[in-house]
């Protein structure tokens, strides 16, 4: 393996890994973890879906609204893990479904430009806060990425994981 890829799948690993993290630190269950590209993606991370019987277009109550930060959250949450490993191996391209989802959502809560900015610019460092708490997880979970390229909550509750002891609280 070349050491541009290397570099490239380490990226991608830090990036799912802060989706992961910070979706399993908001109370939601976090299914599989992958950084063995598809056609269409680098990595993916599954997870339950945090809109569940919220429809963003007309949900004003306060459940939807929490429930759409949350989302926006875990969008926010790759690109800042990532950025944290290595500011320089962040691209527009890498986040851009990410960012477009957390952009709408953040629209729909607030409904106006400059409200909207301002209210991811909040999010992003509520985000980078649970991400630098949670930091010596995210590196763990990057490196069992690495390793074994995909990840599901069964594998990291076995016994003979290296990693277990640091992820057993939060991955239960």
């Amino acid at each position: 393996m070349s050491k541009a890829h290397l570099s490239q799948r380490t990226a991608t690993g830090y990036h799912e890994a802060g989706h992961a993290v910070v979706c399993h630190r908001l109370g939601f269950q976090v299914n599989r973890v992958t950084i063995v590209p598809s056609a269409t993606f680098a990595g993916q991370c599954s997870h339950e879906n945090i809109l569940r019987r919220i429809n963003p277009e007309f949900d004003n109550t306060d459940r939807g609204r929490m429930r759409m930060e949350k989302t926006i959250m875990v969008c926010l949450a790759g690109q800042i893990a990532q950025c944290m490993w290595r500011a320089r191996s962040v691209r527009s391209y890498h986040s851009h479904a990410d960012f477009k989802l957390a952009s709408d959502l953040s629209l729909r809560v607030n409904g106006t430009g400059p409200t909207a900015t301002a209210y991811l610019e909040w999010l992003t460092l509520r985000t980078r806060e649970i991400i630098k708490s949670s930091w010596p997880v995210v590196e763990a979970l990057a490196t069992d990425l690495l390793q074994q390229g995909t990840i599901t909550v069964k594998k990291t509750t076995i016994d003979q994981t290296p990693i277990r002891e640091r992820l057993q609280f939060f991955w239960r």
